[in-house]
């Protein structure tokens, strides 16, 4: 089947022949392979399937998703302008949220509150949930200094910078066009 799938991408021709998008449908079809194989030995067993499994649907989907960025011809501009707006927008609110309670709290000063802590509140089930298939999936080393470090930040500097990410992939690109005589 992956034969017939690198065939049908031009890979005939040798590697040379592919292109970005070729390149990205190929990790994406990847991907849903293994997430589609982890899925039916999770139905099929008792046991958790096989975390090699995962790990190859997250990359090739993260492979996938960087080519799918950064290549002009199937860049998001939009959804990501979007994303950018909606992020900002969050940031906002969670900046207003700490200030009220900080100017609410009297004499106690601004205290900005962490991701992990908003979501602890608003979703417990959902943060164990998470922590535990982080664990399962990647390990111990994947939560405690990565994710944790990520969601400890202030909640408005976390959706700053995603808001900033997210705006500089769906800027307009300028086209250049270059003669040669």
């Amino acid at each position: 089947m992956f034969c017939a799938i690198c065939l049908s991408l031009g890979a005939e021709k040798g590697f040379a022949g592919m292109t970005s998008q070729k390149l990205m449908k190929l990790f994406a079809i990847i991907a849903i392979i293994a997430a589609v194989a982890a899925a039916q030995q999770w139905r099929t067993g008792e046991d958790d399937p096989a975390p090699w499994l995962i790990r190859l649907a997250i990359a090739a989907g993260a492979a996938a998703f960087l080519l799918f960025v950064v290549n002009p011809q199937t860049r998001p501009r939009i959804m990501l302008q979007f994303l950018a707006a909606l992020f900002a927008t969050l940031a906002l609110f969670a900046f207003a949220a700490d200030f009220t309670a900080a100017r609410s709290a009297a004499g106690h000063g601004f205290a900005a509150t962490s991701v992990l802590h908003r979501l602890s509140d608003l979703a417990p089930t959902m943060v164990s949930a998470t922590h535990n298939g982080v664990v399962n999936a990647l390990g111990e080393a994947a939560w405690d200094p990565i994710l944790t470090t990520l969601l400890g930040m202030p909640a408005y500097i976390f959706f700053l910078i995603l808001a900033g990410l997210a705006g500089y992939a769906g800027r307009h690109r300028r086209d250049v066009q270059i003669f040669i005589n």
